[in-house]
């Protein structure tokens, strides 16, 4: 097998192809899978650098991070929507939030609950805010959300309009 040297002339580490795809599966790019599984029909190592197992593992250690913030947010979630079954709306409201703070998981559920438990308690103010909240964290990785968002934005500033318009009237 031919060894590759690195630029600094130090001798890549040779890996266990299997232990090492295991491992670094969800970060591994493309092309270094596709030769490892190509070498794994002739042998069982395979030459890695240590600047390419280092950047794995940063690579690695990024995931791991996104998926508990994942496993987090998921939680939050079912929390929420088991207190709403409850009836226990305040509460599902704060765990709700808690899920939306500045760094949360961008998914989309916490925000829609909230956009629809404010909508039903006529507390347009919140609503607007949870909305634009949502266009600024979700539609940055998913573009196709903005328009829908801006409608019912665009509807929500309406309902406060009118609200407001109301209460005026009733102070005359």
């Amino acid at each position: 097998m031919k060894t590759l040297r690195l630029s600094s002339g130090v001798l890549p580490h040779m890996v266990n192809i299997k232990d090492f795809m295991n491992k670094y599966r969800a970060v591994m790019p493309s092309g270094l899978f596709i030769k490892m599984t190509a070498a794994s029909i002739q042998s069982r190592t395979y030459p890695v650098s240590w600047e390419v197992i280092f950047k794995l593992d940063r690579k690695l250690e990024e995931y791991n991070a996104e998926v508990a913030r994942l496993n987090a947010c998921a939680a939050a979630n079912d929390k929420g929507t088991a207190l709403e079954k409850a009836g226990d709306i305040a509460q599902a409201i704060e765990v709700y939030e808690s899920n939306i703070a500045e760094g949360c998981y961008p998914a989309a559920h916490s925000f829609d609950r909230l956009m629809i438990l404010y909508r039903k308690a006529k507390d347009y103010a919140n609503e607007i805010r949870v909305i634009q909240q949502a266009i600024k964290v979700l539609c940055r990785k998913n573009p196709g959300l903005r328009a829908g968002y801006k409608t019912r934005l665009e509807r929500a500033r309406q309902l406060l309009k009118d609200q407001k318009q109301k209460e005026k009237q009733k102070k005359i």
